[in-house]
């Protein structure tokens, strides 16, 4: 960092609202007393929990670590939003937007304290349905995903992604091994590779596969984790089968890598013989390692197994100043090469491990008796852990250090800078002050603080959609509110007790604020090509103005993420984005950056667009702050403007130039488009070309022929339908993933789908300034008649149909262009168009389907008006037919259903003709009052057909929605 200064708690401010909700929260602390050297203020005193201890250091590490975390949080894409990274730079081995799954779990276990629900509703969405290599790694993913859901208690959004945890967890069966009735899995895609144990083998890096107590307490974890969010979506079968799957794996856990001579969990290696291991199949390995703790991450174990805790504090098995090790002390390979380079896990204290002990140590203080650790080691080894984190005086981590001097050693510039890979503030609210979460209104605390600190405070811990405040002042005089232990709901007092001890007070019910309109940051791209694309009037030789769109806030010096004019000749300098097609933005966000030197905040600034012709400055510009502000958001808020192109024009502060980390340009997520052109006016539409008019309810265009490109619309996977009709000569269609479009026909990139009476036939083709043809088919195209052309676009696959919506006439694989606008094209025809519909979202409507022995009803509750009910008779059912996907492969379906009964109901569900699944539907609290529940399905490329029919007791259908996974 820049700058650092320290900072105590002094006077008493305001600190209110969670996101989403206006709630108020106490005032004990000063937010403005921890933040000195910090940028950006306001993104702290808006997300985190403040924190204040007798030990500075403890405190110190609790802001550095949350400012380490935003640095990590980037924008991606949108659609995708947020995700949260592990380097401050890309690897070789990162997998989109340069994610990696292996500390997953740990980013949700930290952020989830945040007030923001945005952030890690992206990012857990990401995983599931954004393309995230879900099994790169070992990952505790419906764990995580639950242990979340104890601290906002938004229901729907964990239940909506069961199907695809239940389908990441069956995933593992690749590495379960059912004569053994454990999960395998090899050391360095369990994070951690050079073990003690993979030295033992032929290939010290990849060797050493075996059955891993890490890997089955995850499952053991994720299963209970199943269980009980199936519980939540009333799926009682499906809970018991995850309550009784997690009881078979940690049998098997405890029967097999138990030994009870050396009292511990141990890898046990398979395949010995191949690997060059020379023992046994069944040997347990010669040294414990840190993962033998991680089995009460999860409360797995148990009581009598608690004796594996005296290896902890052992001097000879983990115990160490900077501890602990990742494995004990007397194996004869303890700290074997550690010193080479990175990374060997022989003994080195590494963050990713110590967290999760810390986890577990903390759920076996609170939920076992046993005599072996105690609440002061607990606070011992988190005190040493906090001191660990320095470097040079200052709050630091990187990836690993050495156990007994503290020193990092592996540390590498510009890769493990704010190292990503671990918790520390979790523990910090879990355990040292004890919030225990739980899915009841109940509220418990159970500080594992030392009983000679005279006060601590956390305040204002987003909880249940209350802002919660834990503090102790054991004489009163610190925050004046008496002595003991107190718990505060919403600023008033909920609980109270003379001493340090558990305290378990009921709460008011959970508040899970209805989630905004969603908002997109257009101006994103976070691999510098393609659109969005940057410009500047000047740019500094050591920066570049690319990285100003690239998603992540770095105010730092490492990495630089800046764009800079400095050394400019200019008075004023301006920065821009090219979105590549109209865009509707109402907002602009500016990061700027500031060295307290040659580049400060600009002296002003004025936001413009592009007309078409000309750069206007945007209307009714609102500033906040009103004065530019460096190391700081600068927002500016303004009436929507459909624009191409914006820029940010600068007026140079006196002596010195200006910097921008991040320009975001949001506005509202576009799901879909429609012009029945009614209005008798094409105001949503850009023509490039050709002579264009609203006629009789259509869109014309004269026989010279042209393109129209509908504004604010940039889709990537999406259905568009048109009728087209098309003159005697020429042809006519649709345009999709249009970018850069300008005068004449070709004058942009994109694809094509055209209709061609002269042959009869339908072409898909692309341009980048010229046309290259991809496809073509016969489709009975006939002149100056209308057909319905739909096309599908899913990642890279493009299917077209003609008329008849029930099979493809073309089905084209093609890469080159990912996403951008819509729009119409005539290539010498005269060509009419009308109720032009796209849509992002693949929902149908239950009235629309084949009904049998049930009934239409109207309610304005209901997804477009209208749902099917009386769906009472053994034969009753709702067939969905011509549901259209471009890819082949997993699906999730999204129903939207009523059900008035006290207890479940259920449909079967058919996926053409094949053999029925159980939709369970929970109960609803009345019939035309509905809820969703969502399932898996495997579709086929093409058009599927899903039938839902009467099972148990009695269900309302009003709408469902095919969700792909990316």
């Amino acid at each position: 960092m820049k700058r650092w200064a320290y900072a105590v708690a002094a006077t008493m401010t305001l600190l209110a609202s969670t996101a989403g909700s206006q709630v108020r929260g106490t005032q004990f602390l000063n937010p403005d007393a921890f933040l000195g050297g910090y940028a950006d203020p306001g993104w702290y005193k808006n997300n985190i929990p403040f924190f204040e201890a007798p030990e500075r250091e403890l405190q110190d590490v609790y802001y550095y670590r949350w400012y380490a975390f935003r640095q990590h949080l980037r924008y991606a894409t949108p659609g995708v939003g947020y995700i949260v990274n592990e380097f401050v730079n890309a690897v070789e081995y990162s997998q989109k937007f340069d994610t990696i799954n292996a500390a997953a779990g740990h980013h949700i276990y930290e952020a989830r304290w945040l007030r923001d629900p945005r952030y890690l509703d992206d990012y857990q969405t990401f995983w599931l349905r954004g393309g995230g290599s879900l099994r790169q790694y070992s990952f505790w993913a419906a764990d995580a995903y639950y242990a979340r859901y104890l601290v906002n208690a938004d229901a729907a959004f964990l239940e909506d992604l069961l199907p695809e945890l239940v389908e990441n967890f069956e995933g593992w069966s690749d590495h379960y091994e059912p004569s053994v009735g454990l999960y395998w899995q090899v050391p360095v895609w369990d994070a951690s590779e050079f073990t003690i144990g993979s030295y033992q083998t032929n290939d010290p890096y990849h060797g050493g596969k075996g059955y891993r107590p890490s890997l089955n307490a995850y499952q053991y974890g994720d299963a209970l984790a199943l269980s009980h969010i199936a519980r939540l979506s009333g799926d009682a079968a499906l809970a018991s089968r995850f309550v009784s799957r997690a009881a078979e794996i940690k049998d098997s856990t405890q029967r097999k890598l138990w030994d009870p001579a050396r009292r511990f969990f141990f890898h046990m290696m398979r395949d010995n013989q191949a690997q060059g291991y020379n023992q046994p199949e069944g040997t347990l390995l010669d040294g414990r390692e840190h993962f033998g703790f991680v089995p009460w991450y999860f409360n797995m174990p148990d009581p009598e197994y608690s004796a594996a805790w005296a290896a902890l504090v052992d001097p000879q098995g983990f115990a160490a100043p900077y501890g602990p090790t990742t494995a004990e002390r007397r194996h004869r390979f303890f700290m074997k090469d550690a010193l080479a380079g990175c990374c060997r896990w022989t003994g080195v204290s590494w963050p990713f491990a110590t967290s999760q002990v810390l986890t577990a140590l903390a759920n076996l203080l609170n939920n076992y008796s046993q005599s072996y650790v105690t609440r002061d080691d607990y606070f011992r080894l988190l005190r040493n852990y906090a001191l660990s984190q320095y470097k040079n005086g200052r709050p630091y981590v990187a990836e690993a250090l050495h156990p007994d001097t503290g020193q990092w050693i592996y540390d590498g510039i510009g890769h493990s800078e704010h190292y990503n890979h671990s918790t520390y503030n979790d523990l910090v609210i879990t355990g040292l002050v004890g919030i225990r979460p739980r899915a009841d209104n109940t509220f418990e605390v159970n500080p594992l603080v030392p009983g000679t600190w005279p006060y601590f405070c956390l305040e204002n811990v987003p909880y249940h959609g209350h802002l919660m405040t834990v503090l102790y002042d054991r004489d009163g005089t610190r925050y004046g509110q008496g002595q003991g232990l107190r718990v505060y709901q919403d600023g008033v007092l909920l609980g109270a007790s003379s001493t340090l001890q558990r305290l378990t007070v009921p709460m008011g019910a959970p508040v899970v604020s209805a989630k905004p309109a969603r908002q997109e940051n257009f101006a994103a791209n976070p691999y510098g090509r393609g659109y969005p694309e940057v410009s500047a009037s000047y740019t500094f030789r050591l920066d570049d103005a690319w990285r100003a769109l690239d998603g992540r806030i770095y105010y730092e010096d490492i990495p630089n993420s800046r764009w800079t004019n400095y050394e400019s000749p200019n008075a004023s300098d301006w920065l821009g984005v090219d979105f590549g097609s109209v865009r509707s933005v109402n907002e602009v966000r500016l990061h700027l950056y500031t060295d307290g030197g040659g580049v400060r905040p600009p002296a002003s600034y004025d936001v413009q667009s592009w007309n078409g012709s000309s750069w206007v400055s945007i209307p009714s510009q609102l500033k906040s702050p009103a004065t530019p502000q460096g190391d700081a958001l600068n927002r500016v808020s303004f009436p929507a403007v459909s624009t191409r192109k914006i820029r940010v024009v600068f007026q140079n502060p006196p002596g010195a130039k200006v910097g921008v980390v991040e320009l975001e340009a949001w506005g509202p997520a576009v799901t879909g488009f429609a012009d029945s052109f009614d209005s008798g006016t094409a105001s949503q539409w850009t023509t490039y070309g050709g002579g264009w008019s609203v006629t009789s309810g259509q869109y014309a265009v004269t026989s010279a022929g042209g393109k129209s490109v509908a504004n604010s619309t940039r889709f990537s996977d999406f259905t568009f339908t048109a009728r087209v009709t098309v003159g005697a000569s020429g042809d006519a269609g649709l345009l999709l993933r249009v970018t850069n479009p300008g005068p004449g026909n070709d004058a942009h990139n994109g694809y094509y789908v055209g209709l061609v009476p002269r042959t009869g036939e339908v072409v898909l083709g692309k341009m980048n300034g010229a046309w290259q043809q991809l496809g073509n088919a016969p489709a009975a195209v006939t002149a100056n008649t209308s057909h319905l052309l739909k096309v599908v676009a899913q990642r890279n696959t493009l299917q077209v149909y003609v008329n008849d919506l029930s099979t493809p006439r073309l089905s084209v694989d093609d890469a080159t262009f990912t996403e951008g606008a819509i729009g119409v094209r005539s290539y010498q025809a005269d060509a009419r168009f009308d109720d032009i519909r796209v849509t992002n979202r693949f929902l149908f409507e239950a009235e629309s389907g084949v009904v049998t022995h049930a009934e239409v009803r109207s309610s304005t509750a209901a997804s477009g008006g209208g749902y099917v009910g009386g769906l009472d008779q053994a034969d009753s059912a709702v067939e969905l037919r011509d549901l259209a996907v471009a890819k082949a492969g997993r699906y999730s379906v999204r129903i939207t259903y009523a059900n008035g009964t006290s207890g479940a109901s259920s449909h079967a569900l058919s996926v053409n003709g094949g053999a029925p699944q159980t939709v369970v539907y929970a109960p609803t609290g009345g019939w035309g009052r509905f809820d969703t529940v969502t399932v898996g399905v495997t579709l086929r490329s093409g058009t599927n057909t899903l039938r839902f029919s009467k099972a148990d007791q009695f269900a309302e259908l009003d709408a469902v929605e095919l969700i792909p996974r990316l």
